[in-house]
Order: structure tokens, then C-alpha cells, then sequence
């Protein structure tokens, strides 16, 4: 429920929807969500780094690697 109202499947338009959540309990969702973002890439470029051996130029990319992994499984 939580990864919808982030990817924006669930709206707060969507006040038909029996998984409709209050406006103020997506917005908490999204305002925490946004405000660790940074930590959560940490986390994701030391796991790769160390745990992952993915290589140095993983630490240095511009690119969010979330993105990047959410874009991989959905395919």
C-alpha cells in the first residue's frame, strides 16, 4: 500500500477506492519518503559497493540508483 501511494497508483482522488487512505497518512508517507531518500541511496551504493563488489563508479553516479532498481523489476 505504501509503494502505491509512492509510485502514485493510489491517488488522493481516488476516494471510490476501497484501498483509499487518508490524505494526511499519504502525505506523512511521501514527506518521509522524500526526506530519506539520501539515506536510503547510502545505503544502496555501500551495499553494492561492499557487499555487491559492484565497483567504484557506483558510488560517484549521478543517477538515483532506486530509480534504477525500480526500472529493472518492472520490467
Amino acid at each position: 500500500m505504501i509503494a502505491d501511494v509512492l509510485d502514485e497508483v493510489i491517488l488522493p482522488e481516488d476516494l471510490d477506492s476501497e484501498d483509499y487512505l487518508s490524505f494526511n497518512t499519504m502525505l506523512r508517507w511521501l514527506q518521509w519518503f522524500r526526506e530519506n531518500l539520501q539515506r536510503i541511496e547510502g545505503y544502496l551504493r555501500t551495499a553494492g559497493y561492499q557487499i555487491l563488489n559492484l565497483g567504484e563508479e557506483l558510488l560517484f553516479t549521478p543517477d538515483l540508483l532506486l530509480n534504477k532498481i525500480i526500472e529493472g523489476v518492472s520490467k
